[in-house]
């Protein structure tokens, strides 16, 4: 019986030339996608205010703390920021952007990174979130 002990690098390449295959696929399918949307790379990723999820998200009650108070409370890491994020309806874009600017100014008073993100919707509110959304 013969046996053939070199042909292990046959099979090597053949599987490295399949991962390069669906590599190249999945590249190409997620360029694709992006021209259908019709936005280059950069583009893109300026337009996508992404949230991360929060560490600790603040709603004001009439019986709760201040955003201060509950700032005071939170384990605050420097490489956190805290997006205050108001909701408005058409007509009360002004009133929804002060509401937003009150909040991050106590925040700011307390040496944490702040955004402020102002959007239409059907109701308004107004919330915080304490998340890592950029890195640092």
């Amino acid at each position: 019986m013969v046996t053939r002990g070199g042909s292990s690098w046959q099979l090597i390449l053949a599987d490295l030339s399949l991962i390069l295959f669906l590599v190249t696929v999945a590249a190409l399918a997620d360029m694709a996608q992006k021209k259908e949307l019709g936005a280059s790379d950069d583009t893109q990723r300026s337009n996508n205010a992404s949230i991360s999820p929060a560490q600790a998200l603040y709603r004001r009650e009439p019986s709760g703390p201040s955003i201060g108070e509950w700032l005071d409370m939170q384990t605050v890491d420097p490489r956190a920021t805290l997006s205050v994020i108001a909701t408005h309806r058409a007509s009360e874009a002004d009133a929804a952007w002060e509401k937003a600017q009150a909040l991050a100014v106590q925040a700011r008073a307390r040496g944490i990174a702040v955004r402020v993100v102002v959007v239409p919707a059907p109701e308004n509110d107004l919330y915080a979130s304490l998340a890592y959304d950029t890195p640092r």
